[in-house]
């Protein structure tokens, strides 16, 4: 596509940074468009019909600025080589908070206003804005924008939560039972049982992943190359699996699922197995990882199948499993000692 497809847009590379940056100026007004995605990209193409037609054009943030700031961390390689999810995460977090404070300048942000926006969410959206900060005045440091970094100190609230449920031996009984072997529900959940991989990865996966007797992931979050074994329970689904698509799992329009698409139809998948409504396509993952600590697999070797890259998840549930095992043990051995202590 050349220049004169796209009227008004004038798109240039800063000499000293090597950020893009795309400009529509159209009867005396000047609108910014998004710079870290390709033209085709509908949130380009939106804003860029936006100004066209006459939308209400904000003004250039003004050098210094938050919302300065924020449009040159999305214009920076940082920020387009993160995962699409995590692209998304970031720009609603951030978007509520220049909603209100877009123009502040960032130098004189202090850790007490920090503190104080935070005070006003919940545990974990001050946790989110707390990880934006981070990441905007470290950017900012490195920018020149300012000398330290005002978010060094500052605590993460506790949460206390364990995050997903972790699906139960019982819940994973109920569930097969409800979607017999052959079934695209029963497929969907040997996929997720069976590889430990995260929702976004699964939908993705593909029959020309499938190498021999394992099946190849690259997970979208951590760019992780993965080499996966099918388990017998997943290898019979695969087998008797219907081939219409590119993807393993597919829409009844024959289309590969969307990372929420699949989501609504999973969890009516759960509903009809009268499942409770913690049980999550996510939580099988957790299930997963769970089963493997409880028959004694250790921590490196969970993390090979999971793709985390940190220890401190998977160590929880190893611990879990050793504690179990540990306390079996010592009832057992009382027992055995007539019940003396």
């Amino acid at each position: 596509m050349t220049r004169n497809d796209w009227p008004y847009l004038s798109e240039w590379t800063d000499k000293r940074s090597g950020k893009i940056f795309r400009r529509v100026r159209k009867a005396g007004r000047v609108a910014y468009l998004p710079a870290d995605c390709p033209k085709s990209d509908k949130r380009f193409t939106d804003a860029y019909h936006a100004a066209i037609n006459g939308a209400e054009i904000a003004p250039k943030p003004f050098r210094g600025s938050l919302d300065d700031l924020a449009h040159r961390y999305y214009a920076s390689a940082e920020f387009r080589s993160l995962a699409p999810g995590t692209v998304k995460g970031y720009r609603f977090t951030l978007g509520k908070l220049l909603k209100d404070h877009g123009d502040k300048p960032v130098k004189a942000i202090e850790r007490q206003h920090i503190r104080a926006l935070m005070n006003r969410e919940t545990a974990d959206g001050a946790n989110k804005l707390l990880k934006m900060f981070r990441i905007l005045m470290a950017f900012a440091v490195e920018e020149g924008v300012r000398s330290d970094n005002p978010t060094l100190g500052l605590k993460r609230v506790k949460v206390h939560s364990d995050g997903f449920h972790s699906w139960t031996d019982a819940e994973i009984l109920q569930f097969r039972e409800r979607h017999a072997s052959g079934t695209k529900e029963r497929l969907a959940f040997e996929l997720f049982y069976n590889t430990a991989q995260r929702r976004g990865d699964v939908v993705r996966m593909g029959w020309s992943d499938i190498e021999g007797e394992a099946i190849r992931v690259r997970q979208a979050k951590t760019g992780a190359l993965l080499w996966i074994p099918l388990h017998p329970d997943l290898r019979r689904e695969l087998e008797i699996a219907d081939r219409f698509g590119v993807t393993l799992l597919l829409t009844k329009f024959r289309k590969p699922f969307s990372k929420f698409g699949f989501g609504a139809w999973f969890r009516r998948a759960c509903d009809q197995a009268d499942l409770p409504k913690h049980c999550a396509a996510h939580g099988l993952r957790k299930a997963a990882a769970r089963t493997l600590a409880e028959v004694g697999c250790t921590t490196e070797e969970i993390k090979a199948l999971t793709g985390h890259s940190s220890s401190a998840e998977v160590d929880r549930y190893v611990k879990a499993a050793n504690q179990r095992k540990l306390a079996g043990a010592a009832i057992l051995r009382l027992e055995r000692n007539g019940g003396k202590t």
